[in-house]
């Protein structure tokens, strides 16, 4: 559903830096980043499924029912829950209102 790409685009190179790397805080970790995703996209995803706007395949891939492609409000909106994730227990005032 988002990659660290998406990530990067839609805050900053160095928040994700600094909320991974706890050496320098100048190197996104990716492994990190990842983990942050995949719980993100769970949480997603279960709230999708509970309203019937998503379903996994029999081969385990995310079906939208709705639509075709994944809508840009929902990859943002994964991004604020995978930041909210990053960040731990550093959660600002403006993370948690994203979330």
């Amino acid at each position: 559903m988002i990659t660290i790409q998406d990530l990067i685009d839609s805050f900053d190179e160095d928040e994700l830096a600094q909320l991974t790397d706890s050496d320098t805080g100048e190197i996104i970790d990716p492994i990190k980043v990842n983990k942050a995703i995949e719980h993100a996209e769970g949480q997603v995803e279960s709230w999708l499924n509970t309203i019937g706007v998503v379903k996994r395949s029999l081969t385990g891939e995310l079906l939208y029912i709705k639509a075709t492609t994944v809508p840009k409000a929902l990859i943002g909106n994964t991004c604020d829950v995978a930041r909210w994730y990053l960040h731990k227990d550093q959660i600002t005032d403006v993370v948690q209102k994203r979330y």
